[in-house]
Order: structure tokens, then sequence, then C-alpha cells
């Protein structure tokens, strides 16, 4: 059975600023992840930016990145950012969107 990809809003907002080739790369590359969520790399912590549970997907030649996360319970596929390979920057744009995502499914769990 495959999984469903979901882009988070900002997700979405990554996705609609990259032009038509690039959209088609990047559906592309969350088309694979359907069937074989693992098939990006798992990210950790490094250089400050904590993105545990979180993996890395490339395209476009390696340039550009899709971050995701997997809930196996819900066959989901999370996508959180997605952007240039420049330096940290997707991923200190993902490690804030996170945290955010967390702090929400923190409240909405809390009694």
């Amino acid at each position: 059975m495959a999984y469903r990809v979901e882009l988070r809003k900002g997700a979405q907002g990554d996705f609609a600023t990259l032009d038509g080739s690039l959209q088609a790369l990047a559906f592309k590359a969350l088309n694979k992840l359907k069937e074989s969520p693992s098939y990006g790399e798992w990210l950790g912590s490094k250089h400050g930016i904590d993105l545990t549970g979180c993996h890395k997907l490339y395209f476009n030649k390696k340039r550009h990145r899709i971050v995701y996360r997997v809930s196996e319970s819900r066959r989901l596929i999370e996508v959180i950012a997605i952007g240039e390979r420049d330096g940290e920057t997707v991923y200190l744009e993902a490690a804030e969107r996170l945290v955010e995502i967390i702090r929400k499914e923190t409240l909405s769990t809390d009694p």
C-alpha cells in the first residue's frame, strides 16, 4: 500500500516558488517516496540544526533538497521544506517549521 504525500503549509509555498521544470522534478522525486519512504537519507543533528527523525531527498542533480518525515502509523510522508542547496538554509527553515509543527501537535494532544 502506497504512502500519501502531504506538503505542509511552508512546503506548499516552497513548491509554488519553484519554476515549472523544477516543480516537475520535485513532483517526480516525491512520487518515488510514495512506494519507498526510505528512499531519502536520514537527517540528524549537526551544525546546531536538529532534524532528528527527518529525511532529505535530493533532486535537480543534488541542487535542491526536500526535507520530510514519515508517519508509519498513518502511512504519511509530511514534506516540511523544499529548497536550493544554499548552505544550510533549507535545513534551518525546516528546523524552524518542525519546532512549530511539534508545538502545535503537542498543544492539540494536551488535555
